[in-house]
């Protein structure tokens, strides 16, 4: 007979089988570090409370946008709630240390470049101990022009630029 899935036995089981929960939260960031941010943050939020702020502590960001929809509106509407799912990461990490920032997104006006949000991402991502900065902003046309700001230059542990 097989025990009932909220008895006692089988909460026991899972318990015991839970091996993961057992590692050091640097060894569990180092294991997000490989997925998206949204996934990192999202789901790990859910899983329960030990994962709950563990994402905040996380030293590489992959910020994608995955726009597939048409139409310039639509496009409007994503691009505000990719932005302020970007500015609530970072304005809550608790390590101020990025070692590897991927930014991709598409904007919704080939006139009006949100060039103060990327601006601000990209300082929040320039610091001591960056190693690798992607930025693919387009436009829908094609690529647009990003200007990195003085504080760049002070990359010195930078070791790949796309």
């Amino acid at each position: 007979m097989t025990p009932k899935l909220n008895s006692p036995k089988r909460l026991k089981e899972q318990v015991q089988n839970d091996r993961i929960s057992t590692l050091p939260d640097s060894v569990l960031c180092d294991i997000l570090s490989f997925l998206p941010t949204r996934t990192s943050v999202a789901t790990t939020s859910l899983l329960s409370r030990r994962w709950r702020h563990l994402w905040k502590h996380l030293q590489v960001f992959d910020f994608d946008d995955d726009y597939n929809g048409n139409g310039n509106r639509e496009l409007r509407k994503m691009f505000k709630s990719f932005a302020f799912f970007v500015n609530a990461v970072l304005s809550l990490r608790k390590s101020r240390d990025i070692q590897k920032f991927r930014l991709s997104c598409v904007i919704s006006d080939v006139y009006k470049f949100p060039g103060d949000c990327v601006d601000m991402w990209v300082r929040a991502a320039i610091g001591p101990h960056l190693e690798e900065l992607s930025l693919t902003i387009s436009n829908g046309l094609g690529a647009q022009l990003v200007f990195l700001p003085h504080s760049f230059l002070n990359c010195t542990n930078l070791v790949s630029l796309r």
